[in-house]
């Protein structure tokens, strides 16, 4: 009884859906494949990369030996020479270049050429040759020749050309005159004689030069209205000439204005003549020196006449500006 139960229990469980059985150790076949191409898909990639690797290797070895194609074009243009030289011939090309670019110096002066040595004169076109200037020494330094002379005045600006009043000459092309026309030169023939000279020193100016010329007494006045230069041409000699024989003497001898007057024309004179026959204040001596400190000094050739009051102070002014002085004592110069 006992077994037929248990046997009875058995058939009547019920039976479970039927599964595909695989054997041990064998996969399924869809495991297999899905390997197969993992492994597959490795190599491929493996290869790929050696592939790559090989064609840049190859492309790189072909590329050295053909070169670039401008090198392919350039070398089908032309042919490039190259010429070899050994170190001797190098030596020499060298030692060559330096002497064709050294000049050839003379170093020996050939005495038996000539040297131009003469010096032209600045502001002029006088020239005063070198062996002459041993003589015009002590003019450049100090009261040259005369008293009071100083030739450097006129090497120094003035150039050719030249005058002379009362037989002092002065050198140049721009004269002032400052004469004395006080009432102490109606004595005698001291205005006769100043006229005189005054008429032949003008008319004797050169038709380049320029000049102006002041009369003074108590004050001073120009002897053709302006104060200004003149052209000595024929005109205005002329118009000179006719204002000096009309000239009468009055007033005082007060020089002051009449210099200053003189030494600011423009451009400055080359030389001033300053007259006197009387005795002036002593600070023109100053005054003068102030005129000659702006600029070069200009030379003031100083000339009393008759009377010698004025002489020191003449001399002095002569002095400070390289002029001259001279006396006249009232006899016609030779």
């Amino acid at each position: 009884m006992s077994t037929a139960t248990g046997t009875q229990s058995d058939a009547s469980r019920p039976v479970a859906a039927s599964r595909p059985v695989v054997a041990a150790g064998r996969p399924a076949a869809g495991g297999r494949v899905w390997r197969f191409a993992r492994r597959a898909s490795v190599v491929a990639a493996a290869i790929s990369v050696v592939v790559h690797v090989a064609l840049l290797v190859l492309s790189g070895v072909i590329r050295i030996g053909l070169g670039d194609d401008s090198a392919a074009r350039g070398a089908r243009a032309g042919t490039v020479q190259v010429a070899v030289i050994d170190e001797l011939e190098l030596r020499a090309i060298e030692e060559a270049q330096v002497v064709a670019a050294t000049p050839e110096v003379h170093t020996t002066l050939d005495s038996s050429v000539p040297i131009d040595a003469t010096i032209t004169t600045v502001g002029g076109s006088g020239s005063q040759s070198v062996g002459d200037i041993g003589a015009l020494g002590d003019g450049l330094g100090g009261s040259g020749l005369g008293e009071g002379v100083d030739i450097g005045q006129g090497l120094g600006g003035s150039g050719a050309g030249g005058t002379q009043f009362f037989n002092v000459p002065a050198i140049g092309n721009r004269f002032v005159y400052v004469v004395d026309v006080s009432g102490s030169m109606a004595e005698g023939e001291k205005l006769a004689l100043l006229k005189e000279e005054l008429i032949e020193s003008i008319s004797s100016l050169p038709e380049g030069a320029l000049f102006s010329v002041f009369t003074f007494q108590s004050d001073y006045q120009a002897l053709l209205s302006n104060e200004r230069w003149y052209q000595a041409d024929e005109p205005n000699k002329r118009a000179a000439v006719r204002a000096v024989r009309a000239l009468e003497a009055a007033g005082g001898t007060v020089p002051g204005g009449a210099l200053t007057a003189g030494f600011v024309l423009k451009p400055r004179p080359h030389a001033v003549y300053f007259l006197t026959d009387g005795l002036f204040d002593a600070g023109v001596v100053a005054q003068v020196a102030g005129l000659n400190a702006r600029s070069e000094p200009v030379p003031v050739h100083c000339i009393t006449l008759v009377s010698k009051e004025a002489q020191d102070l003449m001399r002095q002014i002569a002095r400070d500006s390289g002029g001259t002085y001279r006396h006249v004592d009232g006899v016609r110069l030779p």
